[in-house]
């Protein structure tokens, strides 16, 4: 995984071995373990994207509750098509 710091915090590029051969989205949600009861958590958005000199790589941004980036903990899975 990279963190992306030039664009500001809470951004990842995620590369997926092995590479995947059908079309893929991902999915995934803040991480509530660590995060103490009393804090409120954030969300993230996350977009699949499949590259010819990259393979497969999922974009991921997460925010806090407020709405602002946040380098936050989460969750992401690979959904991904039965080849036919």
């Amino acid at each position: 995984m990279l963190v992306d710091l030039a664009i500001g915090p809470g951004h990842y590029i995620i590369g997926w071995r092995p590479r995947p051969t059908s079309p893929c989205e991902a999915s995934g949600s803040v991480d509530l373990s660590g995060i103490g009861e009393q804090s409120v958590p954030g969300y993230l958005l996350a977009e699949a994207a499949g590259t010819r000199g990259r393979g497969e790589q999922s974009f991921v941004q997460t925010y806090n509750a407020q709405g602002q980036p946040e380098a936050l903990p989460f969750d992401l899975q690979l959904i991904c098509a039965s080849p036919s």
